[in-house]
């Protein structure tokens, strides 16, 4: 009897050994892919810790004005966060100022924004300006000297307060005249006056320290596991 060739087939020993390695393979592959899933996890929780920690959130408080003083009183004026300046109709007076001479600026502060309208008659021509101690920080030229119509502007503005975060200072809002202004009938109003302000410090407080810590244990956590899982599924492959 002749011996028999040894079994290749689709049932044969060399079929088993090539199904094992098939199985192998895609146990590997399915052990990757996982691997991949975890890594893409650990970056999103990662992601979300630093954008916690580092975006700072901003919100706005109404500048309060109960300190302000207006120079004259009768020409400048606030009434609730709304502040007035008139020009002196005789002429006598150059400017008008409303301000405080001993201007908190928080250490969170950012930029002080504001509405403002300028309303000309013919033959005024005014500068509408803000100041911090003696540098002009806003100045909105209103012309209408040659103008036959009453001239409105209205508009906004802003001023960036970082540089004087954490100091005290002299602040004001004023009408000064321009030499080309024929007619003493200027009226200013500012509305709207409001301080925004960065909610976190730049030293992170110990409860963030705390969620950052807990993020970070969690993730270690999670990836312990897994691996476990990963030792075990390959131990109990042949």
């Amino acid at each position: 009897m002749r011996q028999g060739r040894k079994a290749t087939g689709l049932y044969g020993q060399d079929s088993r050994v090539a199904n094992w390695r098939r199985l192998g393979f895609f146990c590997s592959l399915s052990h990757v892919q996982k691997g991949e899933k975890v890594k893409r996890l650990s970056g999103l929780i990662m992601l979300c810790i630093s954008i916690s920690i580092c975006v700072n959130p901003v919100y706005g408080d109404s500048l309060s004005l109960s300190d302000f003083v207006g120079e004259p009183s009768h020409l400048a004026y606030s009434i609730g966060n709304t502040i007035t300046l008139e020009e002196d109709t005789s002429g006598n007076l150059g400017y008008i100022y409303f301000l405080n001479n001993n201007y908190y600026v928080t250490g969170d502060a950012i930029t002080l924004s504001f509405v403002y309208e300028f309303t000309l008659q013919p033959g005024d021509s005014d500068y509408l300006v803000a100041k911090i101690g003696n540098t002009y920080v806003t100045e909105i030229l209103g012309d209408n000297s040659f103008g036959s119509d009453e001239l409105i502007l209205p508009g906004s503005g802003s001023i960036d307060l970082t540089p004087y975060q954490g100091s005290t200072i002299s602040l004001a809002f004023g009408l000064e005249i321009d030499w080309a202004d024929l007619s003493y009938t200027s009226v200013a109003s500012l509305s709207n006056l409001e301080i925004t302000t960065s909610s976190i410090q730049p030293v992170p407080e110990p409860a963030t320290f705390l969620s950052l810590g807990l993020g970070l244990a969690g993730l270690a956590g999670f990836r312990r596991r897994y691996s476990r899982k990963k030792i075990t599924s390959r131990a109990s492959l042949p």
